[in-house]
């Protein structure tokens, strides 16, 4: 699983992701760590052990989204700033839920 600590990181792997997170935090804060902006790291599932792991070890999600035809968000806000975040494909999240 990919983990990003900030905005500039997440530019250089995915541009859309980055867009996506960047429309929801401030101009000032885009150059802070996300655990400053956003409450928590952003991590993006690459295999279906990762979209297991992600689905099977968080009890809830606050956040949990389709934000376009390939990627499904979900957050848990765990904080006064928000918390982690997680990018999942939908191919590997439909995948997840033919085998579980």
């Amino acid at each position: 699983m990919k983990t990003f600590q900030n905005l500039n990181q997440l530019d250089d792997y995915n541009s859309f992701l980055h867009d996506h997170i960047a429309k929801h935090i401030a101009q000032d804060d885009r150059s802070e760590p996300f655990m400053w902006s956003i409450g928590g790291d952003v991590y993006v599932a690459e295999t279906l052990s990762q979209v297991r792991e992600i689905l099977e070890s968080n009890h809830y999600f606050d956040i949990f989204e389709e934000i376009n035809d390939s990627w499904i968000m979900a957050v848990v806000i765990n904080n006064n700033s928000g918390g982690p975040t997680y990018f999942i494909p939908i191919d590997l999240l439909q995948e997840y839920r033919e085998v579980a």
